[in-house]
């Protein structure tokens, strides 16, 4: 260790050798698993480089299948766009500065993010609040009419 001086403070600076070493590399191990995409929806032989366990994306559609079983089955895809049972769109017809949304129309089961747009598509901020785990109120500080995604 050398120690330098300056007007204020003192500075240890300590050196260390690297050492590399270099060996055979052993056995690669098996291929992970991997999200494979392509246009249309996959079959037991296309993409031809699946395996067990991988995932398929859909760019057409947007719909994820998988994982392919050991039998070559995808499974029924998940529409990553629309997703009914986890996003709600919500429709406040008349100009009103609360708008509440109870559990029996979004039927969610959580407390969800929340964006509102007006009629004109700019998007409204406003005061969410979780009157319980079902019901939604949003306030405004003027009234209008538009649209909450709940998600």
């Amino acid at each position: 260790m050398v120690n330098y001086i300056d007007n204020s403070n003192i500075i240890d600076i300590t050196t260390t050798e690297n050492e590399v070493i270099i060996s055979d590399t052993g056995q690669p191990g098996p291929r992970g698993n991997s999200i494979l995409n392509g246009f249309g929806a996959p079959t037991s032989t296309n993409p031809a480089n699946a395996v067990a366990g991988d995932f398929y994306l859909n760019l057409n559609t947007y719909e994820l299948y998988g994982p392919l079983t050991y039998g070559g089955s995808w499974g029924v895809p998940v529409d990553l766009f629309t997703l009914p049972e986890s996003v709600y769109q919500y429709e406040q017809l008349i100009s009103s500065e609360t708008w509440t949304i109870p559990y029996s129309m979004h039927k969610l089961n959580f407390k969800p993010n929340v964006t509102v747009v007006d009629n004109n598509g700019n998007q409204v901020e406003g005061h969410v609040q979780y009157q319980n785990d079902n019901t939604v109120i949003i306030s405004f500080a003027a009234g209008f009419s538009g649209k909450a995604y709940l998600s």
